[in-house]
């Protein structure tokens, strides 16, 4: 079944049109290691869907064996190495994704708010991510993640954009799949 992940206030009469159910989602975005923390905890115990955005705490994240979803682990980062791609993600990373049985997540919303230049360094960094979590097994998540309700896509394209990052078409359909 297609699930997609959206980001604006639940008590927004859009989630009565678009009949979104189940499991309530939490997004968890902060730099502080001790609010990350604190809040995946708490949001645990509510039984939520726990999404974390990504950034410099990237490896503190994927330790957490509560963490569901870690969502652009590529934001945040300011260069790419001389000879090859910082993309915010190893092996040693990965292997922890693997291990602690956290998804990485693509967010459609990401590519959206780009500029021209910094666009094509974010479809880049996509990429190699998508190559790393099939090269060590990690599970990979599709979505809008939208913020307001013209930023929603539909199935068939958000499986379009897991092609385009370089998944198989098997892959992207899995991808958006609970």
């Amino acid at each position: 079944m297609f699930k997609d992940y959206v980001c604006f206030n639940s008590q927004s009469n859009l989630f009565e049109k678009l009949d979104i159910e189940g499991i309530p989602i939490a997004l968890i975005k902060s730099d502080r290691k001790n609010e990350i923390l604190t809040n995946i905890q708490e949001k645990k115990k509510q039984k939520q869907l726990v999404i974390v955005e990504g950034g410099i705490l990237n490896r503190f994240i994927l330790e957490q064996k509560d963490a569901d979803i870690l969502v652009n682990p590529e934001k945040g980062i300011q260069k790419d190495f001389l000879h090859s791609r910082n993309s915010g993600l190893n092996q040693v990373l990965c292997k922890l994704a693997r291990q602690n049985n956290v998804a990485i997540g693509f967010s459609f919303s990401e590519i959206l708010h780009s500029e021209k230049e910094q666009r094509a360094e974010l479809f880049g960094r996509m990429m190699q991510n998508v190559r790393l979590c099939r090269k060590y097994n990690v599970r990979m998540v599709l979505g809008s993640f939208a913020k307001n309700e013209f930023e929603l896509r539909s199935k068939d394209s958000l499986i379009s954009f897991g092609i385009f990052l370089g998944m198989r078409p098997e892959e992207a359909k899995r991808a958006l799949e609970r």
